[in-house]
């Protein structure tokens, strides 16, 4: 896992891909203000991190955006690390 500021800064650019696919989901536009998801991270060793995702409370029509977001965060974390499991589940188990 790569050191803390590159941590966040990955943690972020997974926020943003989170927030356009609910967006792109929803049909909203840019200029809708909505309560998206936030992602923070902490390393714990070179081989784990731990994602926490802030989602907010979903009003009605918005009860997938915690699923997107999830799911692009996980797809984002294994795009640039490989990941090999999730809380010691293995990857080919996760969908």
């Amino acid at each position: 896992m790569p050191f803390d500021d590159a941590l966040n800064a990955a943690a972020r650019s997974f926020e943003l891909n989170a927030r356009r696919e609910i967006a792109e989901a929803l049909g909203l536009t840019d200029d809708v203000e909505l309560q998206l998801p936030a992602v923070s991270a902490i390393r714990l060793s070179d081989h784990h991190a731990v994602f926490e995702i802030d989602c907010p409370h979903v009003s009605v029509g918005m009860g997938d955006a915690a699923e997107i977001a999830t799911l692009s965060i996980l797809r984002g974390a294994d795009e640039r690390w490989c990941l090999e499991d999730l809380q010691e589940i293995p990857k080919h188990y996760w969908f």
